[in-house]
């Protein structure tokens, strides 16, 4: 069966390849460092609090420092995904 052929005036859109995928994908990593790096002054923020009011002899901080400890490691996780995105566009 033959192909049709688009409407005049209309070209047929080529498909992304995945080095163009690939670019975007890089690209909105960008995106991401700011953000990244402004949750990573607010956990440290909150662990900094949480470590203060327990050495006040404060145990409401343990909680507040525990989170800020869980959402480090979280967060560090996800900054390893975000540096091997970097990476890949890179190379």
């Amino acid at each position: 069966m033959p192909r049709r052929k688009p409407a005049p005036g209309k070209r047929p859109r080529a498909k992304a390849t995945a080095k163009v995928r690939l670019a975007e994908a890089v690209h909105r990593a960008f995106d991401l460092e700011i953000p990244l790096t402004n949750t990573r002054h607010l956990i440290a923020a909150l662990r900094m609090i949480g470590d203060g009011m327990v050495a006040d002899r404060n145990d409401e901080g343990l909680p507040i420092a525990a989170i800020a400890r869980a959402a480090s490691n979280r967060l560090d996780e996800l900054e390893r995904v975000w540096l091997g995105i970097l990476k890949a566009g890179r190379g």
